[in-house]
């Protein structure tokens, strides 16, 4: 049987892919100012979370810690944030209805996602 976190971390990878694939931005552009600063909080989200045991899949690994320093700090998940950031331009670059399906597709994905995690931290967590 397919895990639900599974099945999230599929559709997020394939909408990412998709969105990728149908980019065509000018470099020296807007786009690349928002692709650095997803990037640079997607970095600092990782160097802050390493020690507890990340994880693409929304389930924790034995061990794991939660992470309340660094971007946790403000925001509970920045690394969907950093993924949505990135592909906002994507969209102005390319207006089309692939690429505005796709990034829907993408946001209700990781909203889901972020939900589900939330479920898994509250019942570990909590105390």
């Amino acid at each position: 049987m397919i895990s639900k976190g599974l099945i999230y971390v599929l559709v997020q990878f394939l909408a990412i892919l998709i969105l990728l694939l149908c980019t065509n931005a000018r470099p020296f552009s807007l786009i690349q100012t928002f692709h650095l600063i997803a990037i640079l909080v997607g970095v600092w989200s990782i160097l802050t979370m390493r020690s507890s045991k990340l994880s693409v899949f929304p389930e924790l690994k034995h061990g794991a810690a939660l992470v309340e320093q660094g971007p946790y700090a403000v925001i509970r998940h920045p690394m969907y944030i950093s993924v949505l950031l990135f592909f906002i331009p994507t969209i102005f670059a390319k207006l089309d209805l692939l690429m505005i399906a796709t990034y829907l597709v993408l946001v209700i994905n990781l909203l889901l996602k972020m939900r589900y995690d939330e479920e898994i931290l509250k019942r570990h967590f909590s105390n």
